[in-house]
């Protein structure tokens, strides 16, 4: 890898949050595939949330190759929402963005998310369409393809797909208007955080059809733990009850 470095006196038009977590596995390839990017005029910063494993050598040795790289690393375990509420404070971007220790980012995605926000001053924050992938990045199980409308992303909060969490690129004042993401929660930060910006902020959302993310499935993730699942209910639970006064149980189990 070639060294990079830029004016630290000037800011950087984005800059990209990674929260790791005992993520050695897949680290350096998640790195590797931003710094690989078309777009460069960015900052990583690379939170690391108290893991136990090699995460926190791998990232200081890419740290020292690549000036964009800034690496945060936490006293303790504070879980993904803390951990990018810390990313989003030392973030200089105009744009935010993020980015998961284990999923690939091809090569222009950056630079297309970045191009459809500057031509649309309008929409506040922009994700984009990702394929899941197996843990070797092979075979592909299927094209996850989110609606690109905000009515209908809006719509998919409660019924569907809205986004893809970890593509989404904000404009910085609607992330910092709400003060980030709820503290403690540890898997359903993302519907909560957007939730929150739709109803506090004047947002549009938007999504662009392009896959530019590889989303990799594996055994360490946890998205679909029993935990997670607990914890989106919950909530869902606080969504239906801002809306309709109420969350019956049957309604949580079809949602």
């Amino acid at each position: 890898m070639k060294h990079y470095s830029r004016n630290s006196v000037l800011s950087p038009q984005l800059s990209v949050i990674m929260p790791v977590y005992n993520g050695e596995k897949y680290l350096a390839e998640a790195i590797e595939s931003i710094l690989a990017q078309s777009f460069t005029d960015f900052e990583l910063l690379i939170v690391d949330d108290a893991s136990g494993d090699g995460s926190a050598q791998i990232i200081r040795s890419y740290e020292r190759r690549d000036n964009r790289i800034r690496f945060i690393q936490l006293e303790q375990n504070m879980g993904v929402a803390d951990a990018r509420n810390r990313g989003i404070a030392a973030a200089m971007g105009k744009f935010i963005t993020f980015m998961d220790d284990d999923d690939i980012s091809l090569p222009k995605r950056l630079e297309k998310q970045v191009e459809f926000m500057q031509s649309n001053p309008d929409i506040g924050a922009v994700g984009t369409c990702c394929r899941f992938v197996n843990h070797d990045l092979a075979p592909t199980f299927f094209d996850f393809i989110v609606p690109q409308q905000h009515a209908l992303i809006v719509l998919n909060m409660h019924f569907g797909a809205s986004f893809v969490f970890t593509t989404i690129m904000f404009r910085r004042e609607f992330l910092t208007s709400v003060d980030g993401y709820k503290k403690g929660l540890l898997m359903a930060e993302d519907i909560e955080l957007l939730w929150r910006i739709l109803h506090e902020t004047k947002i549009t959302f938007a999504n662009l059809p392009d896959i530019l993310v590889l989303y990799r499935r594996h055994e360490q993730a946890k998205g679909n733990s029993p935990d997670a699942i607990r914890e989106r209910r919950v909530v869902l639970s606080r969504m239906l009850q801002h809306l309709w006064g109420e969350a019956p149980e049957g309604t949580l189990d079809r949602f």
